[in-house]
């Protein structure tokens, strides 16, 4: 089943040309997901690490983009979206100097790290 997830996030992500062809950097991912994911999911929201989840979650995550798992959430994607970094550039820094990198390279970049700090990656980073 795991394996099937994996494939099927595979296939998701190779059938959008634009997102395949962003050059994930993990760093980036890093920074965003710690300054703009955690500003949220330390204080409002469950708090979720890299160290969280294993590969095939976070795999599966990005592959249904729907952020809180049901059927009235936004999709993770829009909080990837220069739209949505529009709205917070001015409460949050990290927010403002990625505000013109495109969303498809962010949404690479963040599912990079992500994956790279899987529980069952080769390099776990607890604290993100």
């Amino acid at each position: 089943m795991a394996r099937m997830m994996i494939i099927f996030s595979m296939l998701i992500v190779s059938a959008f040309p634009l997102m395949a062809n962003a050059k994930p950097n993990p760093r980036i991912g890093n920074v965003y997901y710690n300054m703009v994911c955690n500003s949220c999911h330390t204080s409002e929201a469950k708090d979720i690490q890299p160290g969280s989840w294993k590969i095939e979650d976070w795999a599966a995550y990005f592959a249904i983009d729907n952020h809180a798992g049901d059927k009235d959430s936004k999709p993770v994607s829009y909080y990837l979206q220069r739209e949505y970094r529009e709205t917070i550039k001015d409460s949050n820094k990290a927010a403002k100097k990625f505000l013109n990198m495109s969303t498809e390279e962010l949404f690479q970049s963040v599912r990079s790290y992500l994956l790279h700090n899987a529980s069952d990656s080769d390099v776990v980073n607890p604290c993100g």
